[in-house]
C-alpha cells in the first residue's frame, strides 16, 4: 500500500527528532505524537529567527540549512557563541527557565526551521520526565561549548578563531578517511570576519594566503577545507609550521 505523504512527513521529522539528544530516550510511538505538533517555518539567508531579549515563546529543531547564535555585548559587539545545523535545536534553555532568550538567532543559509510551540514543549516535558533528564545532559553540554566559543573567540588569534569555526563547520562532513571538506553553508569572508570578531581586510589577507598554501579552497561559492591537520594545529595553536605564523598577519590580527 502506498505511503500517503502525512504520513511520510511525520516519519521524517521523527527520523530529524532521534538525531537530538533531547528526544533520544523516547521511543517511535511517543515521538509520532509529538512530531506533527511542529509547524514548519522557512527563513532566508540573514534573517533573524529571534533577538535577544525576546520573550521565549518556541522550541525550534533546525531540519536543513545552518543558525548561528550571538550575543550582543555592551560594547556592541556581536560575540559568536554557536553554529548549529540540522537536527540541532534552539530555545531550550529559555523555555525551560521562563525567561526570554538569551542571545540572538540568524539563518546563516536558507534555513528550514520546525517549531513548537512553547505550551506544547512544557506539555511534552510533563508527559515525558524523560526528556527532562535528556535536556538537562544537552542543556549543560551547550552551555560548556558555548562558554568554551568565547573564551577562545575573546582571547585567541584570529588566525586560531578562524580555524576553528571552520573545523566547526567542516564537522558534520568529516569522515574517518576524508582528507577534503566542502562546508555546506556558503560564506563570504565578510561573514567569516564578522564571525570571529576580526578586521575585513585581516580576513581577507589571512584566507588568500591559505588558499595559496593549500590549506583552503574555493568551489562554487562553498569553502573547501583541504589540509585538515594544520588547521587543527592552528586551532590549537599547536606547533605552527613556519609558513602558517601568525606573526606573518598584521597587527590587526587581534582585533
Amino acid at each position: 500500500m502506498e505511503m500517503k505523504p502525512a504520513t511520510l512527513e511525520v516519519g521524517s521529522r521523527v527520523a530529524l527528532l532521534k538525531r537530538n539528544a533531547f528526544f533520544r530516550g523516547l521511543d517511535d510511538g511517543t515521538l509520532e505524537g509529538i512530531a506533527p505538533k511542529f509547524f514548519q517555518r522557512e527563513y532566508k539567508r540573514r534573517d533573524y529567527v529571534w533577538f535577544q531579549g525576546d520573550p521565549s515563546d518556541a522550541f525550534v529543531v533546525i531540519r536543513d540549512g545552518y543558525v548561528k547564535i550571538v550575543k550582543h555585548s555592551k560594547g556592541g559587539k556581536d560575540v559568536l557563541l554557536e553554529v548549529l545545523g540540522p537536527g540541532d535545536v534552539l530555545g531550550a534553555v529559555a523555555l525551560l527557565e521562563g525567561r526570554p532568550y538569551p542571545a540572538t538567532a540568524c539563518a546563516l543559509s536558507k534555513a528550514s526551521l520546525l517549531l513548537l510551540s512553547r505550551d506544547e514543549f512544557l506539555g511534552v516535558i510533563e508527559r515525558n520526565p524523560a526528556v527532562v533528564t535528556q535536556a538537562l545532559v544537552a542543556v549543560g553540554s551547550r552551555l560548556r561549548y558555548a562558554h568554551e566559543m568565547m573564551r577562545q573567540f575573546a582571547t585567541e588569534c584570529v588566525e586560531s578563531r578562524v580555524a576553528s569555526l571552520l573545523l566547526i563547520l567542516g564537522s558534520r562532513a568529516f569522515d574517518e578517511h576524508g582528507e577534503r571538506v566542502v562546508l555546506d553553508v556558503r560564506l563570504t569572508r565578510r561573514d567569516i570576519a564578522d564571525m570571529v570578531g576580526a578586521a575585513l581586510e585581516t580576513t581577507i589577507r589571512l584566507l588568500s594566503r591559505w588558499e595559496k598554501n593549500g590549506v583552503v579552497s574555493r568551489d562554487r561559492g562553498h569553502i573547501v577545507l583541504l589540509d585538515l591537520p594544520t588547521l587543527r594545529k592552528i586551532s590549537s595553536e599547536e606547533s605552527y609550521p613556519k609558513e602558517y605564523d601568525p606573526s606573518h598577519i598584521a597587527s590587526d590580527t587581534r582585533r
